[in-house]
């Protein structure tokens, strides 16, 4: 009975996954894709795993474990993207579950696992995971970030503390989810928070207190010295890291964090401007209310999931709802938790309705979902033209010159992409597999070249109704 209780809630959610977020397997090249697996071919295997390994240091991929994937995928496939769509569906799957076996260790119940994997399963907000592989980046995090926290609480609720070798492996997962995006640089509160509600001090009595600290304290201490070494030598870095971007430049205050959590509560409750800064600052009070009232350490853990988890967001410009697809996790969770407590409340000591009250509860929010989520085909809809205007670029190239010069100049008189500057070149060395291209766009360059230097290009392109064209020099416009 077991088995079919989690057999069919499991088989509802993949299906129901699919049905909703299926159209993403159809996902073409995203003008991020382009930069960022030119970005891997620019990279060789050695360096880029050097990168992964050396998490202090500053990486020009700034996430080399999404570098590494994309490596692969370009070697393998070309530039075909379906097999990487397959490969990051397969991923999110596991994502899935990864979330169902956290809450189900933080909980003690499966069923609360089962619906917090409901709950987390699909958002429409998400649409940038489905649509754009350039989230990529997001999904990995999130499977390293679970796999890291599962690793640890698996072995703390086995009874024990974590040896060299527990460690070892406990970091290494951790490592590979800054690899993939510095959502992870939350983790080594989440699990100092972890150990004070599930392992906390017998005594608060001084020696008490210290040799729980001393046997709790490793786990906390190497993740937050391995955090912080990421981020003084990655995101900070003097070479151009990630936090010298202005899109990445944090202003941190408590204003900015409401108002950015707000946002993207906005986002997870399809809301619009409802969560003001007070709105935001209630509902985490509340939600950290009833976790203390209930005395329930799941409700308090995911709480603090949420709260700790959003802060590597929270103080930057706003993004897209998938850019806290980790921390919205946390909110899954409690929801999952907090509705099975109400259940058994409601039912009381009643044992003979305890099965009917698990289905009956799992259908209602099945129900709910299905009624509230919209689908993803207006979504997949408004990007058809940017997949098509690239891979009619990437199809064009080659048959127009089937092979291309090591180091080439080309010029692009015309340029199909419009305002996005780079996306020809990146195409360029994606098609051909040389990061050394040089490609100009006549329309964005500020000294316009004269009639010898137009001459002088190896290629010269127009794009005209759709199409791709070689020019001869005299058909390139010169200013006067």
């Amino acid at each position: 009975m077991k088995k079919v209780f989690l057999l069919l809630p499991a088989l509802f959610i993949a299906i129901y996954f699919f049905y909703f977020a299926g159209l993403g397997l159809r996902a073409d090249f995203s003008h991020d894709d382009l930069m960022n697996m030119y970005r891997s071919l620019a990279r060789s295997y050695p360096d880029l795993l050097v990168d992964n390994l050396a998490f202090w240091r500053f990486s020009p991929t700034y996430r080399p474990f999404g570098a590494l994937i994309y490596k692969f995928s370009l070697d393998l496939f070309g530039l075909d993207l379906f097999p990487l769509r397959v490969f990051c569906y397969l991923v999110l799957l596991l994502n899935i579950f990864l979330l169902y076996a956290l809450a189900r260790r933080l909980s003690g119940s499966r069923e609360i696992g089962l619906l917090a994997a409901l709950l987390h399963a699909y958002h429409s907000n998400f649409g940038g995971l489905y649509f754009n592989s350039g989230t990529l980046y997001d999904i990995f995090c999130f499977t390293f970030t679970f796999a890291a926290l599962l690793f640890y609480v698996r072995t703390r609720q086995s009874g024990r503390h974590l040896n060299p070798l527990h460690l070892a492996g406990y970091s290494f997962l951790l490592i590979l989810a800054l690899d993939s995006k510095e959502m992870a640089l939350a983790v080594p509160i989440m699990i100092g928070f972890y150990e004070l509600l599930y392992h906390p001090p017998d005594s608060l009595a001084p020696r008490a207190a210290l040799q729980w600290l001393l046997r709790a304290a490793p786990g906390p201490v190497l993740s937050a010295g391995i955090a912080a070494a990421f981020y003084m030598g990655r995101l900070t870095s003097p070479a151009d890291g990630l936090a010298r971007n202005a899109a990445y430049t944090p202003a941190i205050s408590l204003a900015e964090y409401l108002k950015q959590t707000g946002h993207y509560l906005d986002d997870l409750f399809y809301r619009t401007d409802w969560f003001t800064s007070p709105k935001t600052a209630v509902f985490l009070l509340v939600l950290l209310a009833l976790a203390w009232l209930l005395r329930s350490p799941a409700l308090k853990f995911s709480t603090l999931f949420f709260a700790v988890g959003i802060l590597p967001m929270a103080f930057i410009e706003p993004r897209t709802l998938q850019a806290v697809y980790i921390p919205v996790a946390g909110i899954a969770m409690y929801a999952a938790t907090l509705l099975v407590i109400v259940r058994d409340y409601l039912l009381g000591r009643a044992q003979h309705g305890k099965s009917a009250g698990k289905v009956f509860l799992f259908a209602l929010v099945a129900y709910s979902l299905l009624r509230v989520h919209p689908g993803c085909g207006i979504q997949f809809e408004a990007w058809q033209d940017e997949y098509g205007r690239i891979r009619t670029v990437m199809n064009q190239w080659p048959r127009l010159h089937p092979s291309m010069k090591k180091e080439a100049r080309i010029l692009v008189v015309s340029d199909p992409f419009g305002e996005f500057n780079w996306a020809s070149f990146f195409t360029a060395c994606l098609v051909y597999r040389d990061p050394y291209l040089r490609v100009d766009r006549l329309p964005s360059m500020e000294k316009k070249p004269n009639a010898a230097e137009v001459a002088s290009y190896d290629v010269r392109l127009g794009f005209e109704n759709g199409k791709l064209r070689d020019l001869a020099p005299a058909e390139v416009p010169l200013e006067p």
